[in-house]
C-alpha cells in the first residue's frame, strides 16, 4: 500500500494533520510499504512536492493536443 498526503489546500493543510492521521492508521494496525515516513521508488508523497512532475507532464500533453486550457 502507498500513502501519499494531499496537501495541496495551503490554508488548511498542517503538517501535524499529516502526522496525527499516519499515527491512527499505525494505530488501526494499517501498515503502508511505500510512501510518507517509508520511502520508495514513487516519491514524492506529497502533492505540494510533486507539482514539477505536473507541469511537465501537462505541457507534454498541451504540446500534444491531447489537453487543451479550459478558461
Amino acid at each position: 500500500m502507498v500513502i501519499r498526503s494531499e496537501d495541496t489546500d495551503l490554508e488548511r493543510s498542517r503538517r501535524e494533520y499529516e502526522d496525527e492521521i499516519l499515527e491512527s492508521l499505525k494505530w488501526l494496525g494499517i501498515s503502508w510499504n511505500e510512501g510518507l515516513q517509508v520511502g520508495g521508488e514513487a516519491g514524492p508523497y506529497r502533492q505540494t512536492e510533486r507539482l514539477d512532475i505536473y507541469a511537465e507532464y501537462t505541457a507534454r500533453l498541451l504540446e500534444t493536443g491531447q489537453a487543451y486550457y479550459c478558461f
